[in-house]
């Protein structure tokens, strides 16, 4: 999903240039998150994927303009969804790493 968003309008050459970088951070972090074994760094891994996604997603959404690839009410029911996904991912998984995570250290 980050490459998807992350590629989206750029050109060929920059669009190679992100896949190859997050292939590199990606396997860089499995290889870090293999010797470390601590599962704050996946979560803090996938909450700032996350953030990215949302934050790329919002520019393309307001900061360039969304009619030439969609109608508006479709780019307005895409923002939409993406805020209403973003309030059950905390919905669900906040509580759930707090309460994991509080059990995990008793």
């Amino acid at each position: 999903m980050l490459k998807a968003v992350l590629t989206t309008r750029q050109t060929p050459s920059r669009s190679r240039t992100i896949s190859s970088a997050l292939a590199a951070v990606y396997l860089s972090f499995a290889a870090f998150y293999v010797w470390s074994a601590r599962i704050i760094y996946q979560v803090i891994a996938f909450a700032s994927a996350l953030g990215l996604v949302t934050l790329r997603s919002q520019y393309l959404f307001h900061r360039i303009d969304p009619g030439r690839s969609f109608p508006k009410h479709k780019a307005r029911d895409c923002n939409v969804r993406t805020w209403q996904a973003i309030g059950i991912w905390l919905f669900g998984y906040i509580p759930c790493g707090v309460l994991i995570s509080s059990t995990a250290w008793s």
